[in-house]
C-alpha cells in the first residue's frame, strides 16, 4: 500500500475589505491587499509592484474562496490551515472563515483547520523604519475568553460532523474521526447536547422534525 501524507497550507487571512478592526484603523475598503499595490522596488531587477493573476480578491467572497479551494485540491492540497486569532473582545480576521470557506459550495473537497495564532498585534501595515512599535491588540486572553474559544471550536467541530453526516457518505464512525473525535462516546454526548439527537439518527429525528 502506498502511503499518501497529507499536505496541509497555511492561510493568511486578511486580504478582504470589512474586518471591524481593520476598518476601524485603516477605513472600510482596507486589506493587506493595499501592502502588495503599495510595494516598490528597493534594488536592481526587483519588480514591484507584484500583481496577482487573479486580481485583488475578496477572500471573504464564498465563490472566490471556491475558486482557491479547487485550485489547491487539485495540485495535491489537502487542508487549509487558517490562521486563526480571538482577543478578549472577540474574533478578528474570521471572514475568509465563516463567509468564505463555509459559504464555499465545493467545502467539501477541502478538510480545514485553525491554527490559533494569538499574538500581540502591532501596528506594521506599514512600518516605517525607526517608528515605535504601537500595540493594538495584547495576545493574552482571560480564563473566561479562552473557555468561550474552546465552545466555538467545538460547536464548529460538530457543525461539521452533521454536514457529514447529512450528506450519507458519512458513518457516525467516520464522522466523528473526521472532526477529530476518536472517543465516540465522546462525540455521541456532545452531538445530542447540540443538536437534539443521538448522531446515528440525524438528521430524521431532531427536535425540530418530531414536532412537525
Amino acid at each position: 500500500m502506498t502511503y499518501r501524507p497529507t499536505v496541509a497550507a497555511y492561510y493568511f487571512g486578511n486580504y478582504h475589505p470589512g474586518d471591524a478592526r481593520n476598518t476601524q484603523i485603516k477605513g472600510d475598503a482596507w486589506s493587506e491587499w493595499e501592502l502588495v499595490k503599495a510595494a516598490r522596488p528597493r534594488f536592481h531587477g526587483h519588480k514591484q509592484p507584484r500583481v496577482p493573476l487573479w486580481g485583488y480578491q475578496d477572500e471573504s467572497d464564498p465563490q472566490v474562496m471556491a475558486q482557491k479551494i479547487d485550485c489547491a485540491a487539485d495540485h495535491g492540497i489537502d487542508v487549509f490551515l487558517f490562521d486563526w486569532y480571538w482577543y478578549n473582545d472577540g474574533p478578528f480576521l474570521e471572514a475568509p472563515i465563516e463567509r468564505g470557506f463555509k459559504g464555499a459550495t465545493n467545502n467539501g473537497r477541502m478538510k480545514f483547520a485553525f491554527m490559533w495564532a494569538n499574538h500581540d498585534w502591532i501596528d506594521i501595515h506599514p512600518y516605517k523604519k525607526g517608528r515605535p512599535h504601537k500595540l493594538l491588540y495584547p495576545g493574552v486572553v482571560t480564563p473566561a475568553t479562552f473557555q468561550t474559544i474552546t465552545q466555538h471550536l467545538r460547536q464548529l467541530r460538530l457543525e461539521r460532523a452533521a454536514e457529514l453526516l447529512k450528506s450519507g457518505e458519512y458513518n457516525v464512525t467516520e464522522a466523528a474521526l473526521e472532526v477529530g473525535y476518536h472517543s465516540l462516546s465522546h462525540f455521541s454526548a456532545a452531538f445530542h447536547q447540540t443538536f437534539g439527537c443521538c448522531p446515528g439518527l440525524y438528521p430524521l429525528q431532531t427536535p425540530a422534525q418530531q414536532s412537525s
